[in-house]
């Protein structure tokens, strides 16, 4: 009990937020909430957590119904980021998308991001806060397709097809 009114090292102030150690360390210089001996209070990394944007949207959400987890991960962050209306300059963090969910459903909600945002159909923008994404306008239809697994391009699928 004693322990949660110490500060955290980095690591462990890390793993609570769930970023990485580094990024941690970017986040709190740049969002002006540094730590001189990099140990975090429960307050500054309550402070980091919300002005960073850093959200768990899986705890209190479930994934698409499908036989394969890696499906279930892209279609569930499709649908979320036109749920919560993320779409235009209405972003959030990409590790939003995939925070709370293993890392390979991680790996393959990053990996179907880099694609949709080469066909123009997601956005991606640096923000102090992290790398933000978000749906490109007209493009809901096409992301609303591959949530709902009606319509899914090939280059998506392959992500669980291989």
């Amino acid at each position: 009990m004693i322990d949660e009114f110490r500060a955290a090292k980095l690591v462990d102030a890390a793993k609570r937020l769930g970023v990485g150690p580094f990024e941690l360390v970017r986040l709190s210089v740049a969002l002006g909430e540094s730590s001189s001996d990099l140990r975090f209070t429960s307050d500054s990394l309550a402070k980091i957590e919300d002005k960073a944007g850093i959200r768990r949207f899986w705890e209190d959400r479930a994934l698409p119904s499908s036989g394969n987890p890696i499906e279930a991960a892209v279609r569930g962050a499709c649908g979320l980021l036109l749920d919560l209306g993320f779409v235009g300059t209405t972003g959030t963090r990409l590790d939003n998308l995939s925070r709370g969910l293993t890392d390979t459903q991680a790996e393959a909600i990053d990996e179907s991001t880099a694609l949709l945002a080469e066909e123009g159909a997601v956005l991606l923008m640096t923000s102090a806060a992290g790398l933000q994404v978000s749906v490109a306008p007209r493009f809901e239809g096409k992301i609303r397709a591959i949530a709902d697994g009606s319509e899914t391009p090939s280059t998506i699928a392959s992500l669980w097809t291989e």
